[in-house]
């Protein structure tokens, strides 16, 4: 045999080879038994005489057991054999199927005024091996729990979102709290800041190693009602050792910034060898921002809006076998975020103070055992921030941002902590002011 027809045939045998593959994970595909998953667990089709009746697919559309599927969402089901119907009812959804009729009535009866809507489906009820069989996806639909496919472990998606979203607000009731504070919508504001913070630097063998860097500083931020901001940053730096040194020595002993954002540009100042120096950065990044601004919420949101928002957001992602337990740890570690002994809520006469606090170590910790992830954190090591806000007469009075971090240095005597506060106060809350550009000559950085 020529080397060409040996080549010739060898090609032909592997084809033949990967048809009879892809022929066979078809067939296996096909044959798989469909499951259905409801909120993470996949349902049992066993009757009352040990049955197992699968769930099938007919008209292209997945059917499952009548009375099963119905027990599953906690409804009471009726089978009415002279008219070969089926009616499940609770206390908020009456829904009504005839075998082999393509149109079903749903009925809002916790509504009151018996509202019904007729659903024409795209399969109808059938009676498969003397069980009725009814479309999973209308049914769920019906008592608005998502749906989804999952094509590679041929499987029916369910996922009750209220549920979930309930037991988050049980589990959190401070952020609950949180949300119905009801606070005046900003428009605008000004602020002024002060900021301190301190390096320090140990080394537990040798005190002459030690080190520390002190920060002072002020911050303004003002925003009109135009959108237009400004940003002043002012900070001074001073200490000992060689961490304050390396940065007087580049010129950071003292650093002053400023920025300003309108629709026509984004203008910076840099001082630059003792003088300041303005840049025009061009209006790109300056509508970039703003158009992010507009869309920040400025009124605070109720808890019902956020529920709302989540549920939304959870029709549009597609769902498959997993998507329940990553919901479940996501949930868990918001139950970590904002627990009560992190999320507190205080009220003194026309006063309400929030104090809410990040502890980074603590969230890894959970991240570890939630979501089985080994999460190596050194020894002695915190990392945490603090928030504090103060509303008076529904107006936001002041923020204050702890920093706090502290790290014992790896095979060695050595640690470093850092700590840095920042005390925000509002002033000039929905004024209107105008931001004025630099009077001075700006330099292209575009």
């Amino acid at each position: 045999m020529s080397k060409k027809k040996f080549v010739s045939s060898i090609i032909s045998v592997m084809s033949i080879v990967v048809i009879f593959m892809g022929l066979a994970s078809v067939a296996y595909a096909d044959t798989t038994p469909i499951k259905v998953q409801l909120d993470g667990e996949v349902v049992d089709f066993t009757d009352e005489n040990g049955n197992v009746v699968n769930p099938d697919i007919i008209n292209n559309r997945t059917m499952v057991p009548m009375r099963k599927i119905f027990e599953e969402f906690e409804m009471n089901v009726e089978w009415n054999a002279e008219e070969r119907s089926i009616t499940a009812t609770n206390d908020e959804k009456k829904i009504f199927l005839a075998i082999g009729e393509l149109e079903a009535t749903v009925e809002n009866i916790a509504s009151g005024d018996s509202e019904k809507e007729v659903i024409t489906l795209d399969s109808a009820p059938v009676i498969l091996n003397n069980r009725a069989m009814v479309p999973v996806r209308f049914v769920a639909e019906s008592i608005e729990k998502k749906v989804g496919w999952d094509a590679t472990e041929r499987t029916v998606i369910i996922i009750d979102s209220e549920k979930l979203i309930k037991e988050f607000e049980e589990a959190t009731p401070q952020l609950k709290k949180l949300m119905e504070i009801e606070t005046e919508t900003i428009e605008s504001f000004k602020t002024d800041s002060t900021i301190e913070g301190k390096l320090v630097y140990k080394d537990s063998e040798n005190s002459s190693n030690n080190e520390t860097v002190n920060l002072e500083g002020n911050m303004e931020i003002n925003m009109n009602k135009n959108k237009e901001m400004e940003f002043d940053l002012d900070l001074e730096f001073s200490g000992k050792g060689t961490i304050y040194e390396a940065l007087k020595e580049s010129g950071y002993e003292e650093i002053k910034v400023k920025l300003i954002m309108t629709e026509e540009s984004t203008y910076i100042m840099l001082n630059v060898d003792g003088e300041e120096v303005w840049g025009d950065m061009g209006k790109d990044t300056s509508m970039e921002v703003i158009s992010e601004l507009s869309k920040v919420p400025t009124s605070n949101m109720t808890y019902d809006a956020f529920a709302e928002m989540i549920d939304a957001q959870l029709s549009e992602i597609e769902l498959d076998a997993t998507t329940y337990a990553s919901l479940k740890q996501s949930i868990e570690l918001l139950k970590v975020l904002f627990s009560e002994e992190n999320l507190k809520i205080t009220e003194s006469g026309s006063t309400t103070t929030v104090k809410f606090n990040f502890d980074f170590v603590q969230l890894a910790s959970a991240m570890d055992s939630i979501m089985d992830e080994e999460i190596e954190i050194p020894e002695g090591t915190e990392l945490r921030v603090e928030i504090t806000e103060k509303i008076k007469n529904k107006k936001v009075e002041s923020n204050k941002i702890v920093f706090e971090m502290a790290m014992d240095i790896p095979e060695s005597n050595e640690s470093l902590d850092i700590e840095c506060t920042l005390d925000m106060d509002y002033k000039s809350t929905n004024s209107d002011f105008e931001i004025k550009l630099p009077d001075v000559e700006v330099q292209p950085m575009y």
